[in-house]
């Protein structure tokens, strides 16, 4: 066996040299070059294939095996950036590792573990836990036989043109309100439970803790975010609350100018698709200066996804990098320090004193005592996609409501008529302001209330500055 290398002074001519200079000068040893050798074809001089890792397959036929296996796996949309992420989200109690495993056994050998995190990266998929719930329709539609969907095809393709609609509507809102400044627009929504104190003490994990509730408020038009904080002790989380916040950013809305006003927020029927609402919205109309009607516009259930998220998600995502959260006041100042541009968001302690009776002003108005509309028509809420409340102060007060996002017209609900009104003490109660909601602050379960004290006590307490300890120790409790 004959070893040359190439002649470095003349191109194409090469030097003969002895085998370990041949392998020093390679890098390489004698088993690699008998391995070539064995793999050379001794008609055409060219190599064969590489065989290790089996028979593998090309590329591409691999890449499809892998995008079969992961199209098998259910996913969802972000919760809060639904409208500028393409990320897609599997289940939290999956892992990258724990698929591949699953992928093997369907397709041993097929492709090795980095092409298969690669593919998964190109296609955009994370891990996540869902914060809101799956669609019933559209998951039963997606994971049905074709001849399945048939059956419920009229009632999806419903469904997902009311989707469209009411998001539509909130975008021309939109517009309009950037627009138009005698036209609001404005999203709200209530955040997920905050439990304070937050720390990363183990102790926490097996304590119950105190609950503070973030009611927000986003101005389509200046992308103000209006946060109000409350806890489990200062009030509850019921329609009268809502409209109560709702009153007050609407007197805001009335004095900026505005004429007319729509609000977006999913169709939660304990929150804000009731009569309660709707009798708040007449009450406000009654003392507006310049607001001449409301509309509110109901999210088709778990599709609620809108602007107001960006709050929640600014708040959680500046909460996550504080170590501890002992008092509200904090809660207070990380809420409105977590977003600076283009300025903090508006947060204001809510008082139980502050809520107001919605409930009893509604059924003085005697709007749950209307079963029918202006022309025969069955009047269900849950079925109302819309709700309108204009100034109508020479005429009995009405609500305007519509059943579908894509219809023209709204359905008139006369207030005023002898169906709705019970006795003539009730014929105006515009002229009544809804008394205090509350006597006295919602109090603690006393056993909430012993391990929140827990973590106020002991050797090494989690909670150590001695106002806090107070404020724990003197909160309402059974």
């Amino acid at each position: 066996m004959t070893y040359t290398l190439p002649h470095q002074s003349s191109r194409g001519q090469t030097v003969k040299v002895c085998r370990l200079m041949f392998m020093n000068t390679l890098g390489i040893t004698e088993k690699q070059i008998r391995t070539v050798l064995n793999k050379k074809n001794p008609v055409t001089g060219v190599l064969g294939r590489e065989k290790r890792g089996g028979n593998q397959k090309p590329e591409p036929e691999k890449r499809q095996k892998i995008l079969e296996h992961l199209s098998k796996f259910p996913r969802v949309e972000s919760h809060y950036c639904r409208s500028s992420s393409t990320c897609e989200y599997l289940s939290g109690d999956l892992t990258k590792r724990k698929m591949y495993r699953m992928f093997c056994k369907e397709n041993p050998g097929c492709a090795s573990y980095s092409l298969y995190r690669t593919v998964m990266r190109e296609q955009n998929l994370k891990f996540h836990r869902p914060k809101k719930d799956k669609c019933g329709i559209c998951e039963s539609y997606r994971q049905m036989s074709e001849a399945e969907r048939a059956k419920i095809k009229d009632e999806y393709l419903v469904h997902r043109s009311e989707i469209a609609e009411v998001r539509k509507l909130k975008e021309e809102s939109k517009n309009r309100s950037q627009s138009d400044p005698t036209h609001g627009a404005a999203v709200f929504d209530l955040q997920q439970n905050i439990y304070l104190p937050k720390s990363n003490r183990g102790e926490l994990f097996y304590k119950r803790r105190l609950a503070c509730y973030n009611f927000t408020i986003y101005d389509l038009a200046s992308h103000e975010g209006h946060c109000y904080l409350s806890n489990e002790t200062i009030t509850k989380r019921g329609a009268c609350e809502v409209s109560t916040y709702l009153f007050d950013f609407l007197q805001n809305m009335d004095q900026q100018g505005k004429r007319t006003v729509d609000l977006f927020c999913d169709g939660c029927v304990g929150q804000n698709k009731n009569s309660i609402v709707a009798a708040m919205c007449h009450k406000f109309l009654s003392e507006s200066t310049c607001v001449e009607s409301v509309t509110i516009h109901f999210f088709e259930s778990n599709h609620g996804q809108n602007e107001g998220d960006s709050i929640h998600a600014t708040i959680e995502k500046c909460l996550s990098r504080k170590e501890e959260v002992f008092h509200p006041s904090q809660l207070h100042s990380a809420i409105a320090e977590a977003r600076q541009e283009p300025e903090p968001y508006r947060v204001r302690h809510v008082r139980t004193n502050d809520k107001l009776d919605w409930r009893s002003y509604g059924q003085n108005l005697s709007i749950l005592k209307c079963r029918k509309t202006s022309n025969g028509m069955p009047l269900d809420w849950k079925k109302i996609k819309q709700i309108r409340v204009a100034k109508n102060e020479d005429l009995p007060p009405v609500m305007m409501f519509k059943t579908s996002h894509v219809d023209k017209n709204f359905v008139t609900l006369e207030l005023g008529s002898s169906v709705c009104l019970r006795s003539k003490s009730h014929r105006n109660p515009n002229n009544d302001m809804p008394t205090k909601l509350y006597r006295e602050r919602p109090k603690l379960a006393l056993g909430k209330y012993q391990d929140l004290l827990s973590l106020c006590t002991g050797n090494y307490p989690v909670i150590a500055q001695q106002d806090v300890v107070e404020f724990y120790q003197n909160l309402p409790h059974e």
